[in-house]
Protein backbone atom coordinates (compact mmCIF):
# COMPACT_ATOMS: atom_id res chain seq x y z
CA UNK A 1 0.00 0.00 0.00
CA UNK A 2 2.25 2.99 -1.45
CA UNK A 3 1.59 6.47 -0.80
CA UNK A 4 2.44 8.40 -4.46
CA UNK A 5 3.69 11.70 -3.49
CA UNK A 6 3.46 11.52 0.02
CA UNK A 7 6.13 12.57 2.27
CA UNK A 8 5.98 11.59 5.66
CA UNK A 9 9.56 11.94 6.74
CA UNK A 10 10.29 13.19 10.10
CA UNK A 11 6.66 11.74 11.39
CA UNK A 12 5.72 9.40 13.88
CA UNK A 13 2.97 6.79 13.24
CA UNK A 14 1.12 4.42 15.51
CA UNK A 15 -0.78 2.05 13.81
CA UNK A 16 -3.37 -0.68 15.79
CA UNK A 17 -4.00 -3.84 14.53
CA UNK A 18 -1.02 -3.99 12.46
CA UNK A 19 -0.16 -7.70 12.94
CA UNK A 20 -1.58 -8.44 9.55
CA UNK A 21 -3.72 -7.36 6.72
CA UNK A 22 -4.56 -4.38 6.12
CA UNK A 23 -3.09 -2.51 9.32
CA UNK A 24 0.10 -4.51 8.49
CA UNK A 25 -0.14 -2.96 4.77
CA UNK A 26 -0.61 0.32 6.48
CA UNK A 27 2.31 0.13 9.01
CA UNK A 28 4.18 -0.81 5.36
CA UNK A 29 2.57 1.88 3.36
CA UNK A 30 3.36 4.85 6.03
CA UNK A 31 7.03 3.22 5.82
CA UNK A 32 7.45 3.80 2.50
CA UNK A 33 6.08 7.27 2.71
CA UNK A 34 9.06 7.97 5.29
CA UNK A 35 7.32 8.16 8.87
CA UNK A 36 8.92 5.83 11.59
CA UNK A 37 6.07 3.22 12.58
CA UNK A 38 5.13 2.21 15.64
CA UNK A 39 3.31 -1.33 15.34
CA UNK A 40 0.30 -2.29 17.78
CA UNK A 41 -1.99 -5.11 18.16
CA UNK A 42 -3.84 -7.31 21.31
CA UNK A 43 -1.56 -9.25 23.06
CA UNK A 44 -1.88 -12.60 21.30
CA UNK A 45 -0.91 -11.01 18.05
CA UNK A 46 2.30 -9.08 19.28
CA UNK A 47 4.29 -12.04 17.84
CA UNK A 48 3.05 -11.40 13.95
CA UNK A 49 3.35 -8.24 14.79
CA UNK A 50 7.37 -7.98 15.50
CA UNK A 51 7.07 -9.37 11.45
CA UNK A 52 5.57 -5.67 10.54
CA UNK A 53 8.11 -4.52 12.68
CA UNK A 54 11.00 -6.21 10.92
CA UNK A 55 9.59 -5.32 7.41
CA UNK A 56 9.48 -1.64 8.60
CA UNK A 57 13.04 -1.88 9.52
CA UNK A 58 14.36 -3.36 6.55
CA UNK A 59 13.35 -0.48 5.00
CA UNK A 60 15.44 2.11 7.12
CA UNK A 61 12.79 2.98 9.18
CA UNK A 62 12.82 3.19 13.33
CA UNK A 63 9.58 0.55 14.63
CA UNK A 64 8.86 -0.98 17.69
CA UNK A 65 6.29 -3.33 18.73
CA UNK A 66 3.46 -2.02 21.65
CA UNK A 67 0.26 -4.59 23.20
CA UNK A 68 -2.58 -1.87 22.95
CA UNK A 69 -6.39 -3.08 23.35
CA UNK A 70 -8.95 -0.53 21.98
CA UNK A 71 -11.44 -1.65 24.54
CA UNK A 72 -8.99 -1.04 27.20
CA UNK A 73 -8.70 3.00 27.76
CA UNK A 74 -5.73 3.00 30.25
CA UNK A 75 -3.78 0.19 28.14
CA UNK A 76 -4.30 3.28 25.09
CA UNK A 77 -2.88 5.68 27.51
CA UNK A 78 0.26 3.90 28.68
CA UNK A 79 0.56 3.12 25.26
CA UNK A 80 0.96 5.90 23.25
CA UNK A 81 2.42 7.51 26.46
CA UNK A 82 5.06 4.96 25.77
CA UNK A 83 5.46 5.30 21.81
CA UNK A 84 5.72 9.37 22.45
CA UNK A 85 8.79 8.67 25.04
CA UNK A 86 10.58 6.44 22.36
CA UNK A 87 9.52 8.17 19.32
CA UNK A 88 9.99 11.42 20.81
CA UNK A 89 6.42 12.41 19.54
CA UNK A 90 3.21 10.97 17.65
CA UNK A 91 1.81 12.77 14.96
CA UNK A 92 -0.11 10.28 12.81
CA UNK A 93 -2.65 7.93 14.74
CA UNK A 94 -4.45 5.08 12.69
CA UNK A 95 -6.79 2.99 14.21
CA UNK A 96 -7.52 -0.16 11.66
CA UNK A 97 -8.69 -2.21 14.58
CA UNK A 98 -11.52 0.43 15.33
CA UNK A 99 -13.51 0.50 18.43
CA UNK A 100 -14.52 -2.94 19.82
CA UNK A 101 -17.99 -1.89 21.91
CA UNK A 102 -18.34 -3.31 25.13
CA UNK A 103 -21.71 -4.52 26.16
CA UNK A 104 -23.98 -3.76 27.17
CA UNK A 105 -23.29 -0.85 25.19
CA UNK A 106 -24.78 2.69 25.92
CA UNK A 107 -26.13 4.44 22.59
CA UNK A 108 -28.83 5.92 21.10
CA UNK A 109 -30.00 4.75 17.74
CA UNK A 110 -32.17 5.91 15.37
CA UNK A 111 -35.80 4.75 14.87
CA UNK A 112 -36.50 5.08 11.22
CA UNK A 113 -34.22 4.98 8.31
CA UNK A 114 -35.48 8.68 7.75
CA UNK A 115 -33.74 9.62 10.73
CA UNK A 116 -30.54 8.22 10.03
CA UNK A 117 -28.83 11.60 10.51
CA UNK A 118 -29.03 11.17 14.17
CA UNK A 119 -26.41 9.02 14.15
CA UNK A 120 -24.30 10.08 11.09
CA UNK A 121 -24.34 13.52 12.02
CA UNK A 122 -23.63 13.56 15.66
CA UNK A 123 -20.42 10.81 14.71
CA UNK A 124 -19.61 13.46 12.55
CA UNK A 125 -19.83 16.79 14.64
CA UNK A 126 -18.30 14.64 17.60
CA UNK A 127 -15.40 14.18 15.61
CA UNK A 128 -14.81 17.92 14.91
CA UNK A 129 -15.21 18.66 18.24
CA UNK A 130 -12.83 16.22 19.44
CA UNK A 131 -10.15 17.64 16.87
CA UNK A 132 -10.98 21.04 18.39
CA UNK A 133 -10.18 19.47 21.98
CA UNK A 134 -6.90 17.64 20.52
CA UNK A 135 -5.56 20.37 17.29
CA UNK A 136 -7.40 23.93 18.90
CA UNK A 137 -9.77 25.82 17.15
CA UNK A 138 -8.47 26.54 13.73
CA UNK A 139 -8.48 22.71 12.63
CA UNK A 140 -12.00 22.48 14.19
CA UNK A 141 -13.02 25.65 11.28
CA UNK A 142 -11.02 23.59 8.72
CA UNK A 143 -13.37 20.56 9.62
CA UNK A 144 -16.11 22.76 9.39
CA UNK A 145 -15.50 24.64 6.43
CA UNK A 146 -14.32 21.41 4.42
CA UNK A 147 -17.73 19.71 5.34
CA UNK A 148 -19.77 23.02 3.89
CA UNK A 149 -17.73 22.66 0.43
CA UNK A 150 -18.93 18.70 0.69
CA UNK A 151 -22.73 19.66 1.54
CA UNK A 152 -22.47 22.18 -1.35
CA UNK A 153 -20.83 20.25 -3.74
CA UNK A 154 -23.70 17.51 -2.96
CA UNK A 155 -26.34 19.88 -3.18
CA UNK A 156 -25.43 21.45 -7.17
CA UNK A 157 -26.36 18.01 -7.85
CA UNK A 158 -29.29 16.95 -5.87
CA UNK A 159 -30.57 20.75 -4.56
CA UNK A 160 -33.69 19.34 -2.86
CA UNK A 161 -32.54 16.67 -1.44
CA UNK A 162 -33.68 16.69 2.78
CA UNK A 163 -31.79 15.16 5.64
CA UNK A 164 -35.01 13.84 7.39
CA UNK A 165 -36.58 11.65 4.33
CA UNK A 166 -40.49 10.37 4.36
CA UNK A 167 -40.12 6.91 3.85
CA UNK A 168 -37.95 6.42 0.75
CA UNK A 169 -37.60 3.91 -1.90
CA UNK A 170 -34.76 4.78 -3.25
CA UNK A 171 -32.30 3.07 -0.11
CA UNK A 172 -29.49 4.47 -1.77
CA UNK A 173 -30.50 7.97 -1.38
CA UNK A 174 -30.43 7.44 2.69
CA UNK A 175 -27.21 8.66 3.40
CA UNK A 176 -25.11 11.26 1.40
CA UNK A 177 -22.85 13.91 2.48
CA UNK A 178 -25.63 16.09 3.90
CA UNK A 179 -26.75 13.27 6.16
CA UNK A 180 -23.15 13.80 7.50
CA UNK A 181 -22.10 16.94 6.96
CA UNK A 182 -24.98 18.99 6.62
CA UNK A 183 -26.14 16.91 9.73
CA UNK A 184 -23.12 17.91 11.87
CA UNK A 185 -23.77 21.33 10.67
CA UNK A 186 -27.16 21.61 11.82
CA UNK A 187 -25.70 20.49 15.90
CA UNK A 188 -23.13 23.28 15.06
CA UNK A 189 -25.75 25.74 14.06
CA UNK A 190 -28.05 24.44 16.83
CA UNK A 191 -25.50 25.10 19.52
CA UNK A 192 -25.11 28.74 18.68
CA UNK A 193 -28.79 29.39 18.92
CA UNK A 194 -29.34 27.42 21.84
CA UNK A 195 -25.95 28.65 24.17
CA UNK A 196 -23.43 25.86 25.33
CA UNK A 197 -25.14 25.28 28.44
CA UNK A 198 -28.64 24.62 27.42
CA UNK A 199 -27.08 22.84 24.04
CA UNK A 200 -25.38 20.47 26.45
CA UNK A 201 -28.26 19.74 28.80
CA UNK A 202 -30.17 19.07 26.19
CA UNK A 203 -27.82 16.44 24.72
CA UNK A 204 -27.57 14.74 28.11
CA UNK A 205 -31.42 14.66 28.71
CA UNK A 206 -31.59 13.35 24.93
CA UNK A 207 -28.96 10.42 26.13
CA UNK A 208 -30.98 9.75 28.89
CA UNK A 209 -34.13 9.70 27.82
CA UNK A 210 -33.78 7.15 24.98
CA UNK A 211 -30.37 4.87 26.34
CA UNK A 212 -30.10 1.81 24.04
CA UNK A 213 -32.71 2.97 22.58
CA UNK A 214 -34.27 4.11 19.67
CA UNK A 215 -35.16 7.61 18.88
CA UNK A 216 -36.97 10.19 16.02
CA UNK A 217 -35.87 13.68 14.95
CA UNK A 218 -39.14 14.95 17.28
CA UNK A 219 -37.93 12.91 20.30
CA UNK A 220 -34.52 14.98 20.09
CA UNK A 221 -36.39 18.05 19.28
CA UNK A 222 -38.38 17.62 22.27
CA UNK A 223 -35.08 17.27 24.43
CA UNK A 224 -33.47 20.09 23.56
CA UNK A 225 -36.37 22.36 23.09
CA UNK A 226 -36.91 21.46 26.81
CA UNK A 227 -33.15 22.75 27.58
CA UNK A 228 -33.67 25.59 25.47
CA UNK A 229 -37.00 26.61 26.86
CA UNK A 230 -38.13 27.46 23.06
CA UNK A 231 -40.41 26.34 20.13
CA UNK A 232 -37.35 25.11 17.57
CA UNK A 233 -39.49 23.87 15.28
CA UNK A 234 -38.95 26.46 12.94
CA UNK A 235 -35.00 25.85 13.22
CA UNK A 236 -35.45 22.03 12.62
CA UNK A 237 -37.90 22.47 9.49
CA UNK A 238 -35.72 24.77 7.50
CA UNK A 239 -32.47 22.84 7.80
CA UNK A 240 -33.86 19.27 8.09
CA UNK A 241 -37.25 18.94 6.79
CA UNK A 242 -36.50 21.31 2.85
CA UNK A 243 -33.77 20.76 0.47
CA UNK A 244 -31.35 23.89 -0.04
CA UNK A 245 -28.63 26.28 1.60
CA UNK A 246 -28.82 29.92 1.76
CA UNK A 247 -26.90 31.60 -0.98
CA UNK A 248 -25.94 35.33 0.09
CA UNK A 249 -24.99 37.85 -2.11
CA UNK A 250 -24.38 41.40 -1.28
CA UNK A 251 -21.42 44.40 -0.24
CA UNK A 252 -20.76 46.73 2.46
CA UNK A 253 -19.22 50.50 2.19
CA UNK A 254 -18.56 52.95 4.50
CA UNK A 255 -19.85 56.67 4.70
CA UNK A 256 -17.79 59.03 6.33
CA UNK A 257 -20.43 61.77 6.77
CA UNK A 258 -23.07 59.41 8.33
CA UNK A 259 -19.85 57.77 10.30
CA UNK A 260 -21.48 54.01 9.38
CA UNK A 261 -21.32 50.97 7.66
CA UNK A 262 -23.68 50.34 5.11
CA UNK A 263 -24.56 46.67 4.40
CA UNK A 264 -26.94 45.00 1.98
CA UNK A 265 -27.52 41.50 1.96
CA UNK A 266 -29.77 39.19 -0.14
CA UNK A 267 -30.59 35.25 -0.19
CA UNK A 268 -30.59 34.56 -3.38
CA UNK A 269 -31.08 30.66 -3.41
CA UNK A 270 -33.74 29.61 -6.33
CA UNK A 271 -34.98 26.10 -5.43
CA UNK A 272 -36.52 27.09 -1.25
CA UNK A 273 -37.46 30.33 -0.01
CA UNK A 274 -35.47 32.36 2.79
CA UNK A 275 -34.02 30.81 5.05
CA UNK A 276 -34.46 32.55 9.44
CA UNK A 277 -30.28 33.39 9.53
CA UNK A 278 -29.11 35.35 12.92
CA UNK A 279 -25.47 36.50 11.31
CA UNK A 280 -22.63 38.04 12.85
CA UNK A 281 -20.84 40.57 11.36
CA UNK A 282 -17.20 41.51 11.73
CA UNK A 283 -15.53 44.42 12.02
CA UNK A 284 -11.89 44.46 11.14
CA UNK A 285 -10.14 47.55 11.87
CA UNK A 286 -5.88 47.10 11.77
CA UNK A 287 -4.27 43.97 10.61
CA UNK A 288 -5.67 41.98 13.48
CA UNK A 289 -6.99 38.34 12.59
CA UNK A 290 -9.76 38.91 15.21
CA UNK A 291 -12.43 41.10 14.30
CA UNK A 292 -12.69 44.63 15.99
CA UNK A 293 -16.10 44.41 16.95
CA UNK A 294 -18.92 41.63 16.13
CA UNK A 295 -22.40 42.64 15.52
CA UNK A 296 -25.30 40.21 14.95
CA UNK A 297 -28.13 40.86 12.33
CA UNK A 298 -31.43 38.91 11.07
CA UNK A 299 -31.48 37.99 7.71
CA UNK A 300 -35.10 36.87 7.38
CA UNK A 301 -36.45 37.49 3.64
CA UNK A 302 -34.81 37.98 0.02
CA UNK A 303 -33.55 41.69 0.27
CA UNK A 304 -32.10 43.44 3.47
CA UNK A 305 -30.21 46.41 4.60
CA UNK A 306 -28.51 47.52 7.47
CA UNK A 307 -26.73 50.30 8.62
CA UNK A 308 -23.94 50.06 11.90
CA UNK A 309 -22.41 52.66 12.99
CA UNK A 310 -18.83 53.42 13.20
CA UNK A 311 -16.68 56.39 14.05
CA UNK A 312 -13.93 55.66 11.55
CA UNK A 313 -13.74 53.74 8.67
CA UNK A 314 -12.73 49.70 8.43
CA UNK A 315 -10.23 47.69 7.35
CA UNK A 316 -12.87 45.01 6.09
CA UNK A 317 -16.55 43.54 7.18
CA UNK A 318 -16.86 39.85 7.16
CA UNK A 319 -20.19 38.06 7.22
CA UNK A 320 -20.24 34.92 10.31
CA UNK A 321 -16.40 35.52 11.56
CA UNK A 322 -16.28 32.83 13.31
CA UNK A 323 -18.33 30.21 11.65
CA UNK A 324 -21.17 29.37 12.79
CA UNK A 325 -23.56 29.49 9.83
CA UNK A 326 -24.13 26.95 6.93
CA UNK A 327 -24.37 29.36 4.02
CA UNK A 328 -21.94 30.40 0.83
CA UNK A 329 -22.06 33.94 0.37
CA UNK A 330 -20.63 36.76 -2.53
CA UNK A 331 -20.06 39.52 -0.43
CA UNK A 332 -17.50 42.38 -1.09
CA UNK A 333 -16.90 46.18 -0.79
CA UNK A 334 -18.34 48.79 -3.01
Amino acid sequence: MAYAGLSLEGKVALVTGSARGIGAALAIGLAEAGADVAVSDVPAMLEEAATTKTRVEAMGKKSGVYALDVLDLDNIKSATDQVVKDFGSLDILISNAGIRRPKPSLEVTEADWDDVWLSEGFATYFTLLFREHAYGRDDFVDGLKSSAERVFAQYEQDPDYRIVHDDLDDMSRVTSGATYQKGAWVLHMLRKRMGDEAFWSGIQRYYAAHLNGSATTDDFRSAMEQAAGEDLEPFFRQWLYQGGNPHLTGWWRYDPTAQAVSIEINQTQTNVGPFDLPLEVGIYIGAGERPTAIHTVHVTDRFHRFVIPLPSEPDDVRLDPDTWVLFRADFERR
